[in-house]
């Protein structure tokens, strides 16, 4: 039981660490077509 709770806890702090790289990933994907613009109409 002690090392089955063990894998989930190194799945759950995997999964957490995954979904913080793709929201910055996303976060950056919308982030650059608007500092383009920005550049184009300055």
């Amino acid at each position: 039981m002690g090392k089955m709770l063990e894998i989930f806890d190194c799945r759950s702090d995997f999964f957490f660490f995954v979904t913080k790289k793709l929201r910055t990933l996303l976060i950056l994907f919308i982030n650059i077509p608007n500092t383009l613009n920005m550049k184009q109409g300055a």
